[in-house]
Order: C-alpha cells, then sequence, then structure tokens
C-alpha cells in the first residue's frame, strides 16, 4: 500500500521510530553481557551501533515532528516482547534479546542488511530498513510537490532536536525543515546501517573511536566481527575483510538466558524484583524521550545521562546472582504502565566512573530549591560537569571521570569520638564524614574546631547551645545523645536531596547509599554527597568543592567554558596548594615588624 497522504506519512514515520528503537534491547543486550576486560574490539562496535541507533530514532522524530506529527515512545507498541520482528516488515527478521554470541552478530547482520540495488521500496511487509526508508522519501517527494514544500513541512521550529544537544556517536543530528533537510536524514540514517549508495562498506561518517579512520556501515561491523578480520580501505562487499585479524572471545560473556520474561522468576525474589523495577525505569526512560521529542529537545541531555544509570542496572542483571541459586537473568524491555511503576525503598547507587542512581520516594530539588522530581527514578550529576544539574547529562563520559570511592564502609560509631558535657549528654563527631561547610565553627567557635586532635570542647558551651549547633551538621558528622543515652538523637525526615549552591547534595531521610560494587553504607539520616567530583572521600563530600572552585549555578561567565574548570584532574589539590601558599605568605607579613630605623643600603661590589 502506497503512502498517499500526510496521515499516512505519519503513521510511517511513527513506525520508522518505532523501528529503530526495536534494535535497540537486542544490542544493549550484546553490548553488556560483554565481561570487563574482555572483547574490546566488539564492545566498540556495539556501543557505536546502539549511539547510532539513538541517532536514527532521533532523526526519525525530528522528520515527524517537521510535518506537523506527534511522536510517541512510551507505549506497548515499542517494547512489545521477545521475541518480536521489524515493525510491519515481512516477518523474515527476527529480534532476540541474547547475550553476545554468533547468533547474535548473525541476527544483527539481518537487521542490517544492505537492499539490493534493484530492490523496491516498500512501505509495508518490507525485506530490508532500507527499502522502507526509500518508500517514505518517495512519499516526502510526491506530497511536497503535490501541497507545496511549505504545507507538508509545517511543524513547530522550536520541536526540533538540534546538534546544540551533545551526541558522542558517529554521524549528527539533522534539524529537518524541508524536503532537502529531511532526506539528508533519512540518508544518514540508511547509510549508516548499509554504506553509501548500498554498494560501499562506509557510510561517509567518521569513526566515533578513531576520527582519522572513515567509519563503516553498521552491517558490515558486524561483519568483521563474525569473519574475525578488519575491513581496509580498496576492501568491498564482494571482498569482504581482508584487514588486520579482530580478536573475539565468544566465551567472556554474562549467562544470559535468551528472551527472559519478568514472569520466568517468582513473585517477590530479587530477581523478579530487580527486572521489574528495569523495565519500570526504562519506560520512564522511554517517557523522558517523549518529552524531549515533543517540545522539550533540551531534554535530550537528561535522557543521556539516564541511559547511563540503566546501562549498569542491566550489568547487574547479567552479572550478579541475585537470589543466590547461580540463576542470573537479563533485562527483559516488556512495557509496564505508568501507574504500576513502582520503585520501592528509598536508595541511591554509585555508578562505576559515573553518576548516582536515585530509586524510590525521594523529592529531588535543584540548587535554586525548585522541585525537579518526586519518586521513581532518576539519575544525578557526580562528576561536577552536567549542564543540566541536578541530572547527569552524560558529560562523566565524555571527560575521563573516574570517581573511585574511598570512604570506609563501616560503622559511625568506630569511628566517631564521644564529648560528654558536663550533664551527662554526649557530643559525637566522626571527622571521616565532615564536609567542612563550617556552620559550627562560625556558630560557636569557642566550642567547635578547637584543634584537630579534640575538635570539640563540650564544656565552652551550655548543653542547649551544643545540641543547637550539632543538629544543624548538614554532614551529619556531628551527632548529639542526650543525657541518659548513648545513641545519638536524629529526627526522621521525608527522604529528599538537595543541592547546596556551589556545594555537595544534602540528602535527608535515611536514603540508602550503595557503593559502585553493591556494597551499602551505613543508612544516617544526614548526609552530604559529592558533585564537584573532587572529594577524596568518595561518594562523601569532605570539602573539596570550595578549593576546586565549583559553582552551581553557573555564573554567566563560565556558561560557554566546556568542560567546566573544577572537572580537570587535581583542580581540588592545585587550590588547597594555592590556599596554603596564601595562608603562609599571609601569616609571614604578619609576622613582619618595622625595623627601628632606616633600611641599610645594600653592599656594593667592587
Amino acid at each position: 500500500m502506497a503512502i498517499s497522504d500526510v496521515e499516512s506519512l505519519k503513521k510511517h514515520l511513527q513506525t520508522a521510530i518505532e523501528l529503530e528503537h526495536s534494535t535497540l534491547p537486542p544490542y544493549l543486550c550484546a553490548l553488556y553481557s560483554l565481561k570487563d576486560g574482555s572483547n574490546e574490539e566488539a564492545r566498540a562496535v556495539l556501543q557505536s551501533v546502539a549511539l547510532e541507533e539513538m541517532l536514527h530514532l532521533t532523526l526519525a522524530a525530528n522528520v515527524l515532528n517537521a510535518i506537523g506529527g506527534t511522536p510517541v515512545l512510551d507505549s506497548p507498541r515499542l517494547m512489545p516482547g521477545h521475541p518480536t520482528t521489524l515493525p510491519h516488515s515481512d516477518g523474515s527478521i527476527i529480534l532476540s534479546l541474547r547475550p553476545f554470541s554468533r547468533e547474535a552478530v548473525e541476527g544483527f547482520m539481518a537487521v542490517e542488511r544492505p537492499a539490493p540495488t534493484d530492490a523496491v521500496s516498500e512501505d509495508d511487509n518490507y525485506a530490508t530498513i532500507g527499502q522502507f526508508y526509500r518508500a517514505i522519501e518517495e512519499a516526502l517527494v510526491s506530497l511536497s510537490a503535490e501541497l507545496g514544500e511549505g504545507a507538508l513541512f509545517c511543524g513547530d521550529p522550536a520541536r526540533q532536536v538540534t546538534d546544540a544537544a551533545y551526541y558522542g556517536g558517529g554521524g549528527r543530528i539533522i534539524a529537518v525543515s524541508d524536503l532537502d533537510s529531511a532526506k539528508k536524514a533519512l540518508s544518514e540514517i540508511v547509510t549508516q546501517g548499509e554504506g553509501i549508495d548500498y554498494q560501499s562498506i562506509f557510510d561517509g561518517d567518521k569513526d566515533m573511536f578513531h576520527p582519522e579512520r572513515e567509519e563503516i556501515a553498521h552491517y558490515f561491523r558486524f561483519e568483521q566481527l563474525l569473519l574475525g578480520r578488519e575491513f581496509r580501505r580498496g576492501d568491498t562487499p564482494s571482498s569482504g575483510p581482508t584487514g588486520a585479524p579482530v580478536s573475539v572471545d565468544w566465551s567472556a560473556v554474562h549467562p544470559m538466558p535468551v528472551n527472559p520474561k519478568s514472569a520466568d522468576y517468582p513473585q517477590g525474589s530479587r530477581t523478579r524484583d530487580a527486572i521489574d523495577c528495569f523495565n519500570g525505569a526504562y519506560c520512564d526512560l522511554l517517557q523522558l524521550l517523549e518529552r524531549t521529542f515533543n517540545g522539550l529537545p533540551m531534554l535530550l541531555k537528561n535522557a543521556t545521562g539516564a541511559m547511563y544509570g540503566l546501562k549498569q542496572w542491566m550489568i547487574d542483571l547479567m552479572a550478579m546472582d541475585l537470589d543466590g541459586n547461580s540463576i542470573h537473568a537479563g533485562p527483559s524491555f516488556e512495557w509496564v504502565p505508568p501507574a504500576e511503576r513502582i520503585f520501592p525503598g528509598t536508595q541511591i547507587w554509585v555508578l562505576p566512573r559515573g553518576p548516582y542512581v536515585m530509586r524510590g520516594d525521594i523529592e529531588v530539588f535543584d540548587a535554586e530549591e525548585k522541585l525537579r522530581k518526586h519518586g521513581g527514578f532518576c539519575v544525578l550529576c557526580r562528576c561536577g560537569g552536567s549542564r543540566t544539574k541536578p541530572f547527569c547529562d552524560g558529560t562523566h563520559a565524555r571527560i575521563g571521570f573516574e570517581g573511585a570511592e574511598s570512604a570506609d564502609h563501616g560503622l559511625m560509631a568506630d569511628r566517631r569520638k564521644a564529648y560528654p558535657t558536663a550533664d551527662g549528654a554526649i557530643v559525637y563527631d566522626d571527622r571521616t564524614r565532615c564536609a567542612h561547610f563550617g556552620q559550627c565553627t562560625s556558630r560557636c567557635p569557642k566550642a567547635f574546631g578547637v584543634s584537630d586532635d579534640n575538635f570539640v570542647d563540650p564544656t565552652a558551651a551550655s548543653t542547649a547551645e551544643l545540641q543547637s549547633v550539632v543538629s544543624g551538621c548538614p554532614s551529619g558528622a556531628l551527632t548529639f545523645a542526650p543525657a541518659g543515652s548513648a545513641t545519638p538523637l536524629e529526627k526522621h525526615q521525608e527522604p529528599s536531596i538537595h543541592p547546596i549552591v556551589d556545594g555537595p547534595y544534602r540528602v535527608r531521610g535515611g536514603i540508602e547509599v550503595f557503593g559502585a560494587d553493591g556494597t551499602p553504607y551505613e543508612v544516617r539520616e544526614r548526609q552530604t554527597l559529592c558533585r564537584c567530583g573532587q572529594s577524596r572521600n568518595k561518594p562523601f563530600c569532605d570539602g573539596s568543592h570550595w578549593y576546586a572552585g565549583f559553582r552551581d549555578p553557573a555564573p554567566p561567565e563560565l556558561v560557554n567554558v566546556d568542560p567546566y574548570p573544577w572537572t580537570e584532574p587535581h583542580a581540588a589539590e592545585r587550590g588547597r596548594e594555592r590556599y596554603a601558599q596564601e595562608q603562609a605568605a599571609k601569616k609571614a607579613a604578619a609576622e613582619q615588624t618595622p625595623m627601628d630605623g632606616p633600611e641599610a643600603p645594600p653592599l656594593v661590589q667592587a
């Protein structure tokens, strides 16, 4: 059936969005099933292809928006369950969720297979993706001629996602406003998958990992893995790859089951809960993308950050034996209605070399005290470089953020020092959790900050004054036990995350914090988490934001500085050195005394 009117064209462009998304779950399962330290060439191929499929989805949404359509992403049509087929295809291409394997790569090659040069366009029951996009391009051309280009491309330009958004893969985001830009967007999609003019191994872009090289189309990238050899200049689709060997270890993968389902696991088991939570979070990501493509293009950076949060979730599902029965799971990519997206508990997870992931009934604010998120799932900046704070925008990956933790996982009771008052109360101090805000030393300098060895002098202030100051400690390093009790008195607050201006996250309400290796830290009512990326006691704040010059909100003079100066390695250490030098100079100046007489003239050498 030919695409004969605008409404039919809109439906087919919505199908294009669903088509591009349908490739992502299989590619992501294969990518994150790879064990650390293995298959780096395969990892690079899968990562680059997945990023470019996100580009294709964005381009399809841009074309749909350009003709006045409404992209839909948070829908069961985008997550139909697996195995499945490419939307509106002839059913010959099966999409399955499976770990990296020969079978998986063969399936990917079937998806990306170039159309024969004599293949006709097909708007339905197509055999190759290229045929489907040819039908859409033909419809754009014919309807532009029939209706007039201006009448067809009537969409609001403000809904376009532009190349102002950071994109780390091959190709570029193309804003669509007319027939020419629409054809360029469709060409980017097809050539990245199949190659230039359907007969070249190259797609016309630069390799995302090796910008000095031309980029190879998706089909041929996968063929390199299957045949164990690189393509090089001069190679053709018929010659196959003749370059250097490609090392592939098909066994170095996590044991993910093929096409897992949530219902495969007992209700209430940790595995079932983890899969259900992942599915809910992934649907939230689709909702975020839907908002991005429906008038809020600036949210693409937030969606990028959310993807990093889901990455670790997928790895954990495949790598961890959650219920202790040697049965591993995997993401099932099943759609969850919004009302059923439940995230039990209140948790913050530290991601390796990445952001924080928040899950549960937690209120998240920005540095200007505006509520930005109420419960559910979101990903928060940890490197200090995001342009969409408090949310992650993927900057950590671009700047090579390490973020290794060094904080003690032990109990505060084993670290803290006790300072009894005259009437039997106790002030506790845990120096390892201090964020060095100075509220205690400012409010009551006679009792706090007395010396490095004895930070508190409990005799220098009344018990009431000590308790008042301790209750204002943002990090919870200072706690107070009333007379007759050795247990600190802590008032429960509703779970919340408040970024402090130019400082850390102020975390309240007994939120669980888990390290990158899954080990929990002690649950506390008050804590401060580093968000400048420079703390020497990660994930907790140690005051390094002050030395690094961290700013949030960013001042106008830094809006166009990229990356922010405080994200540079050792920025806080350099700040500490400058501060020490300034203090030494001030001390030296203060110790100088005026001379009794005039200064003697310098000796003159004969």
